[in-house]
């Protein structure tokens, strides 16, 4: 599947496995998405991309943002 951030561009993210026994590799998906593996690290050090999440959710559940669970950062949560 395709993630897209908030501005409609494609992106691309990482499945939370290592790819190879040395966990230095992953397996990702392209913008395309197209699956591939890569390194972690990049020329200028440890690469940051987006993660599969851990689970999945119906599409018709209710988030809010709440910026009281982890001091001065926001977090999305479930609504009741």
């Amino acid at each position: 599947k395709i993630a897209y951030y908030e501005n409609s561009c494609p992106g691309s993210w990482m499945l939370r496995s290592a790819a190879f026994n040395g966990g230095n590799s992953i397996v990702g998906i392209s913008e395309t998405g197209c699956a591939g593996i890569g390194g972690i690290n990049g020329l200028d050090g440890l690469c940051e991309n987006a993660v599969r999440p851990a689970f999945c959710i119906p599409i018709d559940t209710e988030i809010e943002e709440c910026e009281n669970i982890i001091g001065g950062e926001k977090v999305f949560i479930l609504k009741n």
